[in-house]
């Protein structure tokens, strides 16, 4: 028995089909962003781009994830990103997975924000704030409030996180 292409994708993915859009939505406002900046079409693509988003993944999903945000490639989101919410200027590698209600952002407006590696977990409920890096494969327990930078292959936990 043949599968569906839809369940393929979202097997690879291994995330729901609200995380199968909102990364699809991202990604197409980011290469608007990025590739089609001419004077007339880009007003109007961004435009429509921002009107899908905003039914889409703030409106079902109650996500914010901005297109102008540099997200590597297989981002996992396991509950279809529910409550995400990422920076635009946050920078996040490859093969990430991120559980629902996290927040990756800056602590002040126009701050920096954080830098996240590759093979990073981050767990249902974590903060990530400010002007930190967070090392290839480390991990981000649950409702843990992450300020400092966290080495690769480390775990951190707690309020605020501390390394194990």
């Amino acid at each position: 028995m043949k599968k569906s292409k839809i369940k393929l994708i979202k097997e690879k993915w291994n995330t729901s089909g609200y995380g199968i859009f909102s990364i699809g939505i991202y990604r197409m406002g980011n290469f608007i962003y990025r590739n089609l900046k001419y004077p007339i079409i880009y007003p109007i693509l961004i435009s429509l781009y921002k009107i899908i988003d905003l039914i889409v993944v703030q409106g079902m999903n109650n996500s914010e994830i901005h297109y102008p945000t540099k997200i590597g490639k297989n981002i996992i989101l396991p509950h279809g990103g529910k409550g995400v919410i990422i920076s635009s200027k946050a920078i996040i590698g490859d093969d990430v997975t991120i559980y629902q209600q996290v927040t990756i952002g800056t602590i002040d407006l126009g701050g920096i924000a954080p830098r996240i590696g590759n093979n990073v977990f981050i767990g249902a409920g974590a903060k990530i704030l400010g002007p930190i890096v967070i090392g290839d494969g480390a991990k981000i327990g649950a409702n843990a409030v992450v300020i400092k930078d966290v080495p690769a292959n480390s775990t951190a936990v707690g309020v605020p996180a501390k390394l194990k």
